[in-house]
């Protein structure tokens, strides 16, 4: 074999390589944008059902409020608002702090509501109470949109959601923040 025909066959073996790796690069990070993209569906997906659902249960806390402030029982709601309950608490992360305060205040607004009847009924005290719940119901939205576009953005997973969850509830309330979650 010549100088020249070795020099052609390594230059054809390198290019072969190179083109094979190429290759391999280009189907690994088709399959990682296909994962990206499949998980950034589920949770947009995640995003709308948990919005719809707290959405449904404060409005159907409305209902009951407005039904005890005219000082009737609430029996035929009660049944509704314990499945919208589990079905939140089904959709949300009970391991983080986020969740665990939104069930807290969530259970004092129930119990205020529903077991309470011997104190006297405050609009102002249940609005305020609500208040609070539906911003941890802003910082679960908000932190899991922060979550989807870091994800989208680096291709990575993001685990530190305890994190995004104290930025997100720090931006949009600095009081509330405080007092809610900074413990």
């Amino acid at each position: 074999m010549t100088t020249a025909e070795i020099v052609t066959l390594s230059a054809s073996l390198i290019a072969a390589l190179c083109t094979l790796l190429t290759l391999w690069q280009l189907n690994s990070s088709q399959g990682k944008q296909r994962l990206i993209e499949t998980v950034t569906k589920q949770r947009i997906e995640w995003i709308n059902k948990i919005r719809i659902c707290f959405s449904e249960y404060s409005e159907l806390m409305e209902r009951i409020s407005m039904i005890r402030s005219s000082g009737n029982k609430i029996d035929d709601l009660q049944f509704q608002l314990s499945y919208l309950s589990t079905h939140i608490d089904m959709l949300l992360n009970p391991k983080e702090v986020i969740t665990q305060r939104y069930i807290e205040k969530r259970n004092q607004i129930k119990r205020y509501l529903l077991d309470d009847y011997s104190n006297e009924y405050s609009p102002a005290e249940y609005y305020s109470m609500m208040l609070d719940l539906q911003y941890l119901q802003q910082v679960i939205l908000k932190s899991e949109w922060k979550r989807l576009k870091r994800e989208s953005s680096s291709g990575k997973e993001v685990n530190d959601m305890n994190t995004i969850h104290l930025e997100t509830a720090e931006d949009i309330d600095p009081g509330r923040f405080i007092r809610l979650l900074h413990k």
